[in-house]
Parts: C-alpha cells; structure tokens; sequence
C-alpha cells in the first residue's frame, strides 16, 4: 500500500512538472508583439497561448498515463484469467503490475478528463477554438504516439506468433503475445478515435502541418520497420549461402530467425503502404511530404552503400 500511495504522489508531481516545464518553454511566445510587421505582413499573426498549451500538455501527460495503464491492466487480466495466474505470471508480481495500472488510471483519467471536458467546453462556445494551433499540435502528438506505440505492439504480436513454434519458452511467448496484444488494441483504438475527431474538426485534405508531422512520424518509424526486416532478410540470406547450408532447414531457428525478421517486414510492410496511401490520396502541395521524401533518400543511398 505504501508503494502504491508513493507511486501516486511521483506521478501526480511528474505530470506537473512536464505541464509547466512545456507551458513555460513556450509560453513566451504569448508576449510576442502580434502587431509586428515586416512588409506589411505580422511577424506572427497569432501568438501562443501558455493557458492552453498548459491545458492540453497535462491533458496530454494525463491521456498518456490513462492509455498506457488501461493497456497492461487489460492484458494482466487475460493473462490472469486464460493461464490461470500461476502459469504465467506469479500472485505477488499480478498484484503489483495491478497496483501500479489502478494507480495510473486513478491519476490520469480524472486529469485528462477534467481538462478535456474543459477545453470541448470552450471550443464549443468559439468554433474558432477547435482550429487553434495549440489543440492541432495537441490532437497531432496523440495521433503521432498512439500510432507509433500500436505499431511497436503489432510487432510484438507478429513476432510472438511467428517466433512460437521455435520458442523454448513458449508460456513466456504467449504471455508477451498478450501484452503486445493489449497495446496494439488500446493504442490503436485511442490512435483511431483520435484520428476521427480530428477529421471531423477538419478534413484529411485542409492544410494542418502538424498532423502532416503525425503522419509522417508514423510513416518514419513503419519504413524504418520494414527496412530492417529487409536487411536483416539479405544478411541472413548471404550467412545462408556462404555457410552453404539451406536457409530453411527445418528445425527451431527456422522460426526463431525468420518468425523475427518477418515481423519487421509485415509490421513495417502493412503500416506505411496504409500510411503512405493515405497521405497520397489527402493531395494537395506539402511541404513538410517533400522534406520526407529526401529525408528518406538522404538515409536510404547512404545506408544502401554501408550494408552493400
């Protein structure tokens, strides 16, 4: 009980700090003359607002610790319920996962809901409210990590299903395929309904750099994903044929070394041909896609010739 109430007040100060840490940094920008000009054009035509930007980054912080909880409580229950404890996870370990989850939920969901019942309330009164840089950046960071987080749990998952029948461990593998089961579930639920609100303030098509930067976070990481399991495919294909040996020789490393490499691939292969599709058909002149796309080349002609 006493760790529980200590990991209660750490969590509780840590939000805190990250709120006013990322109100403070950016902040300053509220005092910016608006009124500025250069040519007739405002040096910056709308200055932040350091109540909002606090708002929406404890929300965020709360949203966070909500989501990740609710994931591993989820999982811990299945676990608990399909293995009947014992088999998986030991009584004292289910316990204090369960404590910490209870923790974070009790923390988190009054703090995000608190806050977002607050801000729906003002964007409610001012629709002008709903296009505010600081909720578009804040709809855009949840889009970005939920994505990302259900993309490292359907990873998991793929690997944990392709790897088992080589495993040595296979009630560990099936306990980690829960887990990753849980976040890819959780996360991508909240990833989807976050998209859908931020569609029905704006349309995919309209002009909004930081769901672009979502997107293309997400796309980074899947292509990253699907470039390693392609790598890894050409090394052990060449380690096959220098060794002269066939590179499906029927036994456990089959699974083991293949199950892993083609997690990378279709985690990473499904993730950014979905992602990538979905930016094509947005349209419109981006900037930030351009950037991308050289980001990508600037990586990829280097990269080629390291591991070639």
């Amino acid at each position: 009980m006493a760790i529980t109430v200590r990991f209660l007040v750490l969590e509780v100060v840590v939000l805190i700090l990250v709120a006013a840490i990322v109100g403070g940094v950016f902040g300053r920008f509220r005092s910016a003359p608006s009124s500025s000009r250069d040519g007739g054009r405002p040096l910056l035509a709308v200055a932040w607002d350091a109540e909002l930007i606090f708002i929406y980054a404890l929300s965020f912080a709360g949203l966070m610790a909500m989501i990740y909880a609710i994931a591993g409580l989820l999982a811990t229950v299945v676990v608990e319920i399909t293995q009947h404890s014992s088999a998986l996870i030991g009584s004292s370990d289910a316990r204090d996962h369960t404590s910490y989850y209870l923790a974070s939920i009790v923390v988190g969901t009054p703090i995000w809901l608190g806050l977002w019942t607050l801000v729906q309330r003002r964007a409610s009164r001012s629709p002008l409210e709903k296009q505010a840089r600081e909720r578009r950046w804040y709809l855009a960071a949840i889009f970005a990590v939920t994505s990302v987080v259900a993309l490292f749990g359907l990873h998991s998952l793929a690997e944990d299903f392709l790897t088992l029948p080589g495993a040595f461990d296979k009630t560990q593998t099936v306990r980690d395929g829960i887990f990753a089961g849980g976040r890819l579930l959780i996360w991508g639920g909240a990833w989807l309904a976050v998209a859908r609100l931020g569609w029905s303030e704006r349309t995919p098509r309209d002009r909004d750099e930081a769901h672009d930067v979502a997107v293309y976070v997400l796309s980074g990481f899947a292509l990253a994903f699907l470039a390693a399991g392609l790598i890894q495919t050409g090394y052990h294909l060449l380690d096959d044929i220098i060794a002269a040996t066939p590179p499906f020789d029927g036994d456990r490393s089959l699974w083991r070394d293949w199950g892993s490499i083609g997690a990378w691939v279709v985690a990473g292969g499904l993730t950014w041909a979905l992602i990538w599709r979905y930016d094509l058909e947005r349209g419109g002149r981006r900037v930030l896609r351009v950037f991308y796309v050289y980001a990508v080349l600037a990586v990829a002609g280097p990269a080629t010739l390291i591991f070639s």
